[in-house]
């Protein structure tokens, strides 16, 4: 027999995701997608199997005896099958040995009392599963370690009685101490461990890759045989146990394992109230714990204690986390069950199966024998309790003792009771005609026997003699005084009261009294005894039914005085029980209590405290908290309903890539676990479908990256413009980084492993003479030529810069004069020219005392040689005079002004023969085609504008803190700064990041802002443009990339608001963000994320174009293989968000390097990061993940790391990816084999007697 649970987590990860549902493949039906496999099978590495049993209350058969008087008096009252324990236990690791699971937990209470005897035993036995190679882990519980005499005892056979029943004795046996647990299971948890936490038995242990098991010691235990004293039932994790399982969580995490998480105690409550009715049952600080452990990461702990097979998952935390608790029955208690379980991390899923012992050695029919076992065993549980019930709401040994004697003593309540009192004597005497005391002497005994009650009840705490503490586990061993003569206690010093409330006299008249509730029928279908027992059979079951008849008896006990009425009754015509020797004495405390009950009675309290308190407990131990323990499947904690479904694909982003493609996965294998009839009721298949068929092209045609190591200069600015531009040198492999901020080329070199070693710095500020260096702005190598070309600006912005021609090792081999403000430099392929573009910039502003530099570019030909070469400046002057054209064109220009000087060359990409040059006007928005042999430039074309009224090209252009992607009726001007190219079918394609960019130089600003639904957006001032419409808005940059025909400019592809959308659904939290800064939004109102550079390369076969985003970071990757069907691949960003300024920033520069180049041997990508001043390294395949089979570097401490460089200059650093990114109830009493430890659950009486404390203090003020 068994029962499923099945659990699908709360938390995406970015590690790819395969759902499994037992299937081998799970396929898309024909009318969906035919033939297309959406999700294989989980991996078996990727899997883990975990057998779970809990409380075997392990005790020799050889200590049970003949099972005499002394062992039946203890199993009366805790209904553990001692002595089928040990065969109970060797049926479940038969049992598990059968099974498929590879791990074996046991989450405490291995022996009956922490006999050295049983835990050797115990240890011995599950070896066997061991040596069957399944790893078990065990930790302990309140029953195993330390354990005062008489608890750890075994049962001696002493003959028989007089009516021939078997007799024993018990004798006191030795328990072990907290060492020596560690010692016997060394084996099982303690030489595994990865770090033990030195304040108790808790430890961590590695179960396999990917998986983490914290087990938990929250025990109160002594550490030496002389403070065995301090046992308790209940547990508690300490703070500083605490603080280190918070720790080992975060390590966990770090290292990207699931965490199993193994405890004795409940770390929830199962029921309402349990904590306070049950409080040794769940941990003391269970709130603090279980949130802090949720918000940790932990999400789900493996539980047992309470004997009852249960799971309950928490309330969500502040921060959105829950953590399940799944508690196991008792191996020892009817229906001794244990779980199989199925962890698989990759997609947050554990499938739960409960099963339950058939059979053992000499039962055949072990289940009924266990049932009757039980069943036979609740009446005299539920005595105890009610007897508690009631014993703690009249005073006593109760946790509350609000309706107590001595509380009503306390509050100067004395002469009520001498009233109450005399009146009850009087009546005694008439109905005893006793001639010898008249009603003066009884009037005057009470008030001396009065007096001296109020005389003792303000006696100060510190000098009474308190006999039993509030907080010990029975009544049985509390109630003893020096001399050996038992009472129940209300105040020791007060001989009149002590001669009454004897043991023997309190337990009579309970037991008298409940034995006749015991009986009484509360409504026509339930006597109290079978209602009571009906709910408890359930909850060690499990998944407990709620019946009509229960909720009838509810309802009757609710709005019916029955109950507490006969209680009421049946109690006060039992107080002739309490008797002492003095016969006034009697009177007195009969008195007293008489009126205790009815004062309770007055306002109808007894009845309706009662009433409640029993409807109460049914409802709240047959109130299951979700989810269900058996036989359940939730995922987020919510039922699976079809709009369940609806609302989860409405919520999947609307471009999926491998790496987030799991929750298109989850989606399917939800809407495959629907029935056919609610599947009807998913609205919006046809988006799943149109994702998934969007996978299968990724599995394809798709791309993969992994982060392989980041090179830091040492240096970040908020300003950007520290690692800018970079290149790689397939002869040397080695790359060239241009550091604007030290004006230096750094030499890097790239080992196999794809870390880096810093070679050089070369300070290129003062290699040409006379020549007053401003800026570095580009580098290009060409092996051809075996030189590396970097460009300069002069710090006068109006004189020509140049290009410094050097060797590999960086020796100046020539400079070459070349136009104003070269910005970036590229050589032909084969190694003939150099082309600079110049981009002329008015750094002072316009006006007729500034100037304004002619844009160019420069073409150096070394045909001649390197010695003869020299550069030709084109610029454009011959446009002067079509300025027209260009603005019809939709070139934009500043009013008033040439195309000569206005056009700012930005980058150049190359036709692939090398005979044309395209040059970005960025501010223009244009694009100018060069002719290199002829040197002219041949035409101009304007880029026109993205409507982003349309739905494709919806944008957030709002700064308000909050993600708004909608449409707006703006234009957008696309203003590409980087360039790329490339040919498909002999056809050239040139591909743009539209980046967008702004004129601000001195005085003069080309920005204006508009108000938009409240809010400041910055737009064109287009008074000051020609080639815009006055009237409309427009913003700067397309948040996009785009493909173009290179003859027609023609566009072909935008990637739409592919971006924002991208983004904003893998970091809603920092959706644009600045680069400076994690300000939700703070870019909306702007330019969005500023796609900033674009290269493209071929891998195996396929064209891919990575884009880098200059402000939240990162590189998207598209497939261009066929320019008309180009699709989104993947997006990576290894920015650390955790705080501003932080990880990889600021892309400025992209180098791809092939696969025949690659130092690696696999394709990779090099991302110039100008804010933070690092290099991203990543490693592409198209099939698998890069550098899975590899050693991240030769030097583990620090990856990469240059140990001969001091900290700061240069450091090489290696990162992982960003992965998208009340008081205390103790027990420290003795419990007497005879009575066992618990009459409910293994509960002590004390902790029972705590339903007083619930029901005055919860159900009292309901009424």
């Amino acid at each position: 027999m068994c029962k499923t649970f099945i659990y699908w987590g709360r938390k995406m990860k970015k590690s790819s995701r395969i759902l499994s549902t037992g299937m081998a493949t799970l396929m898309l039906s024909s009318s969906v997608l035919t033939n297309t496999v959406i999700a294989a099978p989980a991996k078996g590495e990727d899997i883990v199997k975990v057998s779970v049993f809990s409380d075997p209350h392990l005790l020799p058969e050889e200590f049970i005896g003949n099972k005499g008087n002394n062992y039946q008096d203890y199993v009366a009252g805790d209904r553990k099958m001692l002595a089928e324990s040990e065969r109970i236990l060797d049926a479940a690791i038969d049992n598990i040995l059968k099974s498929d699971s590879e791990i074996v937990i046991v989450p405490g209470d291995l022996t009956k009392d922490g006999e050295r005897e049983s835990h050797e035993l115990f240890a011995s036995k599950i070896k066997k599963l061991e040596d069957a190679g399944k790893e078990v882990f065990v930790i302990n519980g309140n029953h195993d370690i330390n354990m005062p005499d008489g608890v750890s005892v075994k049962f001696v056979a002493d003959g028989v009685d007089e009516n021939g029943n078997p007799k024993d004795k018990v004798e006191n046996v030795d328990s072990i101490l907290p060492g020596e647990f560690k010692e016997i299971y060394k084996d099982f948890g303690y030489e595994q461990a990865l770090a033990q936490d030195p304040n108790s038995l808790s430890y961590v242990a590695k179960l396999k890759d990917g998986y983490r098991l914290i087990a938990i010691d929250a025990a109160v235990y002594g550490e030496t045989k002389e403070e065995a004293y301090k046992q308790q039932t209940g547990g508690v994790i300490e703070e500083d146990t605490l603080k280190w399982v918070l720790k080992q969580v975060e390590e966990a995490k770090k290292a990207g394992d699931e965490i199993i998480g193994m405890m004795h105690y409940g770390l929830l409550e199962h029921f309402e109230g349990q904590a306070t009715v049950f409080s040794p049952y769940v941990v003391e600080n269970y709130k603090n714990a279980s949130t802090k452990l949720a918000d940790a990461g932990m999400n789900y702990v493996f539980t047992g204690h309470f004997h009852a097979q249960d799971i309950v998952q928490s309330e969500k935390t502040a921060n959105g986390n829950t953590i399940i608790d799944i508690e196991t029955g008792s191996l020892s208690t009817s229906p001794s069950p244990y779980r199989e379980v199925e962890i698989d991390k990759r997609i947050d899923k554990i499938k739960i199966e409960s099963k339950f012992i058939e059979s053992i050695e000499g039962i055949e029919n072990f289940r009924e024998y266990a049932n009757k076992f039980l069943e036979d065993g609740i009446p005299s549980m539920v005595s105890g309790l009610l007897i508690d019930v009631v014993e703690g709401l009249l005073g006593g040994d109760s946790i509350s003792n609000t309706y107590g004697l001595e509380n009503l003593i306390n509050n100067n309540n004395i002469d009520e009771i001498k009233e109450n009192t005399k009146k009850a004597y009087k009546e005694i005497l008439k109905e005893r005609s006793d001639e010898e005391n008249s009603i003066d002497d009884v009037e005057e005994k009470i008030e001396n026997t009065s007096e001296e009650i109020q005389e003792e009840s303000n006696i100060n705490e510190s000098n009474q003699e308190v006999e039993v503490n509030s907080q010990e586990s029975s009544l049985e061993e509390n109630l003893t005084d020096d001399n050996n003569n038992e009472y129940l206690y209300i105040d020791k010093s007060n001989k009149a009261i002590e001669e009454v409330f004897t043991k023997t006299n309190i337990k009579n008249w309970l037991t008298k009294s409940i034995k006749e509730l015991e009986t009484a029928s509360i409504n026509d279908n339930w006597k109290l005894m079978d209602a009571v027992t009906y709910c408890l059979k359930q909850v060690y079951k499990g998944d407990e039914v709620y019946s009509d008849e229960i909720k009838a008896l509810q309802n009757d006990m609710l709005n019916s005085d029955i109950t507490g009425k006969m209680l009421a009754t049946v109690l006060k015509k039992n107080l002739k029980e309490l008797q002492g020797p003095n016969p006034v004495e009697n009177v007195v405390i009969q008195g007293a209590v008489g009126m205790a009950v009815d004062d309770l009675l007055k306002e109808g309290d007894l009845e309706s405290t009662i009433a409640t308190t029993l409807s109460g407990f049914i409802t709240s131990l047959l109130t299951d908290y979700q989810p269900g323990d058996n036989n359940i499947k939730l995922y987020d904690g919510n039922e699976l309903t079809a709009k369940y479904v609806v609302d989860y694909i409405e919520k999947l982003p609307s471009k999926i890539t491998l790496s987030n493609r799991e929750k298109v996965e989850i989606a399917r294998l939800l809407y495959e676990e629907l029935n056919e009839q609610d599947k009807k009721s998913v609205t919006n298949i046809n988006k799943l479908v149109k994702l998934e068929q969007d996978l299968a092209k990724l599995d394809e045609r798709g791309l993969r990256f992994l982060h392989l190591s980041s090179y830091s200069t040492g240096l970040s600015s908020e300003d950007g413009g520290v690692a800018e531009i970079v290149k790689y040198n397939k002869d040397n492999q080695k790359m060239y980084l241009v550091n604007g901020a030290t004006k230096t080329i750094d030499i890097v070199k790239i080992n196999k492993d794809g870390s880096t070693k810093k070679d050089k710095s070369l300070d290129v500020s003062n290699m040409i003479k006379d020549f007053k260096f401003g800026d570095i702005t580009s580098v290009d190598i060409n092996t051809k030529q075996k030189l590396v070309a970097v460009s300069v600006q002069e710090e006068d912005y109006t004189k020509s810069g140049a290009v410094l021609l050097l060797d590999y090792d960086g020796n100046l081999v020539k400079s070459i004069s070349v136009g104003i403000q070269p910005d970036m430099v590229t050589f032909t392929e084969d190694g003939n020219h150099i082309i600079t573009a110049d981009e002329g910039e008015p750094r002072e502003g316009y006006g007729d005392s500034k100037v304004d530099p002619k844009g160019s570019v420069s073409i150096i030909n070394f045909k001649n040689g390197v010695d003869k070469a020299k550069a030709n400046i084109v610029d454009f002057t011959k446009f002067d005079s079509k300025k027209d054209e260009l603005i019809a064109n939709k070139v934009l220009l500043n009013k008033n002004t040439n195309p000569s000087v206005d056009l700012e060359p930005e980058y150049i990409t190359l036709s692939s023969d090398g005979k044309k040059a395209y040059v970005a006007l960025q501010e223009a928005n244009a694009i100018a085609t060069l002719d290199i042999e002829n040197q002219e430039f041949t035409s101009i074309k304007g880029l026109g504008f993205k409507d982003h009224s349309k739905e494709a090209n919806a944008l957030d252009a709002i700064k308000d803190g909050k993600i708004n992607i909608k449409t707006q009726n703006l234009q957008g001007i696309y203003m590409p700064d980087g360039l790329a190219s490339y040919d498909v079918n002999g056809k050239t394609y040139i591909l743009t990041p539209n980046e967008g960019d702004s004129r601000e130089w001195g005085d003069y600003s080309n920005v204006s802002k508009v108000k938009i639904d409240g809010k400041n957006v910055e737009v064109l001032d287009t008074s000051k443009q020609d080639g815009v419409d006055e009237d409309v808005n427009y913003l700067f940059g397309g948040r996009s990339f785009s493909i173009w025909d290179a003859d027609t400019m023609t566009q072909i592809f935008d990637s739409g608001s592919d971006f924002e959308t991208i983004t904003s659904d893998l970091y809603p939290e920092y959706f644009n963000s600045s680069h400076k800064e994690l300000e939700l939004d703070n870019r909306s109102g702007k330019k969005g994320p500023e796609p900033e550079d674009i290269k493209v390369g071929e891998i195996d076969g396929e064209t891919y174009a990575f884009v880098g985003l200059e402000r939240i970071g990162g590189i998207m990757s598209y497939n261009i293989t066929d320019p008309q069907n180009t699709f989104f691949v993947d997006y990576i960003n290894t920015r650390d968000f955790s705080g501003n300024m932080q990880g990889d920033l600021g892309v400025e520069g992209l180098n791809f390097i092939s696969e025949s180049d690659s130092p690696t041997g696999k394709p990779m990508l090099l991302a110039a990061n100008e804010v933070s001043g690092t290099v991203s390294l990543f490693g592409l395949s198209k099939n698998t993940i890069v550098g899975d089979e590899e050693t991240p570097s030769d030097n583990p401490e620090n990856p990469g790391q240059d140990e001969e460089q001091e900290p700061g200059a240069g450091q090489d650093t290696t990162s992982r990816p960003n992965e998208s990114q009340g008081n205390k109830l103790s027990d420290n009493t003795t419990t007497s084999p005879q009575t066992g430890d618990s009459s409910l659950f293994g509960l002590s009486v004390v902790g029972i007697a705590a339903v007083a404390g619930f029901v005055v203090n919860t159900f009292k003020k309901k009424k």
